[in-house]
């Protein structure tokens, strides 16, 4: 366990004072607090309290299984599909029921607005011609999350016009992100920064640029989440959405160590988790 000491500043980023490593083994004991003293940089001595309890509510979930919101949203999105391959393939070239239903995804890569909206394009034919009825989920990356974000957050998905979205999402990059470039925008920015920095988590200047991506394209919902997407997918209409991303370290270059990381709106994913 690494443990960092912070020095607390009111007006900008706290400042660490020391780090220190412990190793949990050491608790053996279920339920009994037990004090430990650890010294940072030679100079605060801080006695931290440590009890090893059985966690009945984990929020961690170790397996290689799908959640069971997910399988349930498989078992219903496979009678969609079925009834699409059907009216798109006719009945003697279609599946002829759930268990010959395959599971189709529809990838979008990276690139930024670029790729949002080619991605965009997509999802309009694939809509069109009654393809994206027969897939069971639609994936992005960087750019292509953009656009899966700001559509199922779109309070009329999946009841939504293609054509009605298309411009919805063209007037929105129609403005410039340079107009977020003033003083009171970037002083809200740094606030949040600093609020997320003093709760352990890093920061950079993708806080910056996303907040700056999100103002841009979810206009009026910047609060909401990936859970709200559940709404969403609950009748099993639609495709579920799943956003991919890196994790990376600070100090080690990306070459050296990256790892997936998958968000649904159940849960997000990593390789050595499951």
């Amino acid at each position: 366990l690494e443990i960092n000491l912070m020095e607390y500043n009111s007006l900008w980023f706290d400042q660490k004072v020391g780090t220190v490593s412990y190793d949990i083994v050491h608790i053996c004991e279920m339920d009994k607090p037990q004090i430990e003293t650890f010294v940072f940089n030679q100079v605060s001595e801080v006695d931290i309290e440590f009890k090893l309890e059985f966690d009945r509510n984990p929020t961690l979930r170790y397996s290689l299984c799908l959640c069971p919101q997910e399988k349930e949203f498989l078992e219903r999105r496979k009678e969609k599909v079925l009834e699409a391959m059907k009216k798109l393939l006719g009945d003697e070239d279609a599946p002829q029921n759930t268990d010959e239903v395959p599971t189709i995804a529809v990838i979008g890569s990276g690139g930024g607005f670029r790729a949002m909206t080619g991605y965009s394009g997509v999802f309009k034919a694939l809509v069109e011609s009654g393809v994206l009825d027969c897939t069971t989920y639609a994936c992005g990356l960087s750019g292509s999350s953009w656009l899966l974000s700001t559509l199922y957050s779109h309070p009329k998905w999946p009841n939504l016009d293609m054509g009605e979205f298309l411009n919805e999402l063209k007037h929105s990059v129609d403005k410039r992100l340079l107009r977020f470039l003033n003083a009171s925008t970037m002083y809200s920015y740094i606030k949040l920064m600093i609020q997320k920095r003093r709760e352990g988590q890093p920061v950079s200047f993708t806080d910056i640029f996303g907040r700056m991506v999100g103002e841009t394209l979810l206009t009026g919902r910047m609060e909401t989440t990936l859970s709200d997407q559940r709404e969403k997918i609950k009748d099993a209409n639609v495709p579920m959405p799943l956003y991919t991303c890196v994790h990376v370290k600070k100090d080690v270059p990306a070459k050296s160590f990256q790892e997936w990381v998958e968000f649904s709106p159940y849960e997000i994913g990593m390789p050595k988790y499951g």
